[in-house]
């Protein structure tokens, strides 16, 4: 009972910290997350026909407006006989095109990114317009500067034919990185936008 007694009437000393620290206690407030028990969808093959549905159901308006401003704009590029014209009109043809392009992934992949949300936040088909045309503008400075090297380069074929078929290929490489870059930028704004 001694022994216990000693073993009480031990004091520390702190030397090496002066003043001695104080512990206050720290109150965390957590929500419970759901749980994700990991298991398999069965309905995801449902969704994807939906969303593959979706997407046929928008290219009808992209498409057509695709179509039609580009048979326009190249009867006209063709029919001016003006090149630099005819450079503005291709040019124009395919920003509608790129335009139209984005349009068709912003909706599908803005009502995938909603279905994934529990706030019931959503994108109306309007509503991907507007974003695929903020889009444009925000990446109009990469696109332009594509756009230019190949009007340049189909101006350039007119006096140096090799020179005019490299920066039209450079301009298409660099065009062809543009679009499949899009994709995930496309999901990235959107995802961010939905925030």
């Amino acid at each position: 009972m001694e022994e216990e007694n000693a073993d009480n009437n031990l004091v520390f000393e702190n030397e090496n910290m002066t003043p001695e620290p104080q512990s206050s206690p720290i109150l965390v407030d957590h929500a419970p997350s759901p749980v994700k028990t990991g298991g398999l969808d069965f309905s995801a093959g449902l969704s994807t026909m939906k969303y593959g549905l979706v997407t046929v159901l928008i290219w009808i308006p992209g498409i057509l407006l695709i179509a039609i401003s580009n048979l326009i704009l190249f009867f006209l590029a063709s029919e001016i006989g003006i090149t630099i014209l005819s450079g503005l009109f291709i040019g124009l043809a395919l920003f509608i095109s790129i335009m139209g392009t984005i349009q068709i992934l912003v909706y599908p992949v803005s009502m995938a990114l909603a279905d994934g949300r529990t706030d019931g936040l959503r994108m109306g088909y309007i509503g991907s317009w507007k974003a695929s045309g903020e889009m444009i503008i925000e990446t109009i400075s990469v696109l332009g500067g594509i756009l230019l090297i190949m009007i340049i380069g189909y101006i350039a074929m007119d006096t140096s034919e090799g020179l005019g078929i490299f920066m039209a290929a450079i301009g298409g490489i660099a065009l062809m990185l543009f679009m499949i870059g899009l994709i995930p930028y496309v999901v990235r704004k959107i995802a961010s936008d939905m925030d």
